[in-house]
């Protein structure tokens, strides 16, 4: 399985591009990565932890859970609603307890 060979994120990024030139990536985000979606050469979504995502933004902006929330579900989620074959997908994610 190829996400046994991938150690670092550029290696990610790499492989994502190598396989899905089309997927939309949320920058800043490569390390929330959590899978990828192959329907069809035409039809990738990079998968998103939703979980990881709200964290980043809380340590990033430095607001409350509450205003991260936020702040994905109305900027982060609505600018990627654009292409319904190559946007990423945001999964509701249980919390990593690597993260807390």
């Amino acid at each position: 399985m190829i996400w046994n060979k991938i150690n670092k994120i550029s290696d990610l990024k790499e492989y994502i591009e190598s396989v899905c030139p089309n997927a939309m990536l949320v920058d800043g985000y490569d390390d929330c990565i959590i899978g990828i979606q192959l329907v069809k050469p035409n039809n990738t979504h990079i998968i998103y932890s939703k979980h990881s995502m709200i964290k980043k933004i809380i340590v990033n902006k430095h607001i409350s859970f509450n205003d991260a929330h936020t702040y994905f579900t109305y900027i982060v989620r609505i600018a990627f609603t654009l292409n319904k074959n190559i946007m990423p997908l945001f999964v509701e994610d249980l919390p990593n307890p690597k993260l807390n």
